[in-house]
């Protein structure tokens, strides 16, 4: 998995398409390099959410739940000045992994 993420990487971002990868290895650990290749990742989900309560923005009476890593990262945004205005919060919060599996969940999103 890690080598598949390094992989994933490969190439200069912003100005390579694509990327190359090259793993070397002795003839006695061609199977675990086949392995490495060819093996599946598993599915990822955001560090923002916390809990699968918490990414399906799950209520308490009529509050939203919000996790203290996504709480930590628009404090963050905001006190480095990268954000100014709720807009600037919004639009970072829509680019993040946790809003796209909140967005494709099966439970209502909370707005």
């Amino acid at each position: 998995q890690v080598y598949k993420q390094m992989v994933g990487r490969a190439g200069r971002k912003g100005v390579d398409c694509l990327g190359e990868s090259i793993l070397v290895c002795k003839p006695s650990e061609m199977a675990k390099a086949r392995k490495l290749i060819l093996g599946s990742l598993q599915p990822i989900s955001s560090c923002l959410g916390g809990t699968q309560t918490t990414i399906k923005a799950k209520k308490k009476g009529n509050k939203e739940t919000t996790s203290s890593a996504m709480k930590r990262a628009i404090l963050e945004i905001i006190s480095s000045g990268s954000a100014v205005s709720y807009a600037d919060i919004e639009m970072y919060a829509s680019s993040t992994l946790l809003f796209v599996e909140m967005a494709t969940s099966a439970d209502p999103i909370i707005t």
